[in-house]
């Protein structure tokens, strides 16, 4: 039967990286490195990364992989469609996961990005008109509303940490949403 489909998902044709999910799932069951050849925002070339992957994550119609690379102290997250090769490792040079919890991570934040570890009750009004949509849709699930006036606008809290994703979150409500707090 022809039919028109019924039901359409969100996606992106010119998405780049869905072709190393595959391996990258394969390399976090496995415990095996991946030689990366990454290129990000900020570098004008790919670097070699040999790096540990923990975790995948989507966000937004784009797909990360956190994790640690050789040499680096610290839980990194690289987004796929950076990425410009990959390679599986060898098992033996694997940094073995000891102090990141994922479940823990993605439960205080909105997006991906981590800047510092201070959950902070963030205060926010909202318009009457976008108050509707911010309670069908919370940014978080801690969110709840804390006051709502006469004219249908509200003040919302959400315990979080501020990270770059919330902020975008946030200016894509133009004049209709102001943080009352914490000042930035």
């Amino acid at each position: 039967h022809k039919t028109q489909p019924v039901i359409f998902f969100e996606k992106n044709d010119r998405l780049r990286g869905l072709n190393y999910i595959n391996m990258s799932y394969d390399a976090i069951v496995a415990k095996r490195p991946l030689d990366i050849m990454y290129k990000s925002f900020k570098s004008p070339k790919a670097n070699p990364l040999r790096f540990s992957p923990y975790v995948l994550r989507e966000y937004r119609n784009r797909w990360f992989l956190f994790g640690k690379a050789k040499g680096v102290n610290m839980i990194l997250n690289l987004a796929l469609d950076r990425i410009e090769s990959m390679e599986m490792g060898d098992a033996k040079n694997y940094i073995e996961n000891t102090d990141f919890d994922p479940v823990a991570y993605f439960d205080k934040i909105v997006g991906v990005t981590l800047y510092d570890k201070s959950e902070k009750n963030i205060v926010f009004w909202a318009s009457a008109d976008h108050t509707p949509y911010i309670v069908t849709k919370p940014f978080h699930k801690t969110q709840r509303m804390i006051k709502q006036y006469e004219d249908g606008s509200a003040d919302f809290v959400i315990r979080v940490i501020w990270n770059r994703e919330l902020i975008r979150e946030f200016l894509g409500f133009g004049d209709g949403l102001v943080v009352k707090s914490p000042r930035q």
